[in-house]
């Protein structure tokens, strides 16, 4: 209480208080270590987004010869990930994340013409394989680029599967989509942050 300008506190009430104290004193060194890992986590997913960003520019512009256009990260478009073949890699370091690259069937067949010369059937082995190199290719490219941002990490052997696998998987809802085109045809690459 309160007696002219002076705080009378008895023991009991300076030990409840000195222990409030450090109960709010925990509790907000708790909260910033929270803030400090969320800032550091958007710090380093920013880094893997313009990573993967550059890393499909760079890797279809001299082949495809036109620049692919981003459009950003989008919902899930069921449509467009069912009609297509994935290639998987995996990238292991701090933190852990998948790279998905998406083509569907006017892109990936588009694509095989222009970057390998070939002409593929859609629903061959053979553009299965295709699109897991490719995804093999950018996973290497997105490294290189997250070791130049001081972020660690190795990729994994790449796979494939169809979009209707991935669309029946609860994975699907786990992904952050970056939505591509190139000559006015739509492709995608998700990222799974581990």
């Amino acid at each position: 209480m309160y007696q002219n300008d002076k705080i009378s506190i008895g023991n009991e009430e300076i030990k409840i208080f000195i222990k409030d104290i450090a109960i709010l004193k925990n509790k907000s060194e708790e909260c910033f270590k929270k803030f400090v890992n969320f800032m550091s986590d958007i710090h380093i997913y920013s880094k893997i987004i313009e990573s993967t960003k550059e890393a499909v520019i760079s890797t279809l512009t001299p082949s495809c010869g036109t620049q692919p256009e981003y459009h950003g990260i989008i919902k899930k478009e069921p449509d467009i990930i069912a009609s297509s073949i994935i290639g998987i890699c995996s990238i292991m370091n701090e933190p852990d994340c998948s790279i998905l690259l998406g083509f569907p069937s006017n892109f990936a067949i588009e694509a095989a013409r222009k970057f390998g010369k070939v002409e593929i059937d859609f629903d061959s082995d053979c553009m299965h394989y295709f699109v897991s190199e490719m995804s093999n290719i950018l996973a290497a490219d997105i490294v290189a680029r997250m070791d130049n941002n001081s972020i660690k990490g190795k990729i994994s052997l790449p796979k494939s599967m169809k979009g209707t696998e991935l669309i029946a998987s609860p994975y699907s809802d786990h992904l952050m989509y970056l939505s591509f085109s190139l000559s006015q045809k739509k492709f995608w690459l998700g990222i799974q942050i581990l």
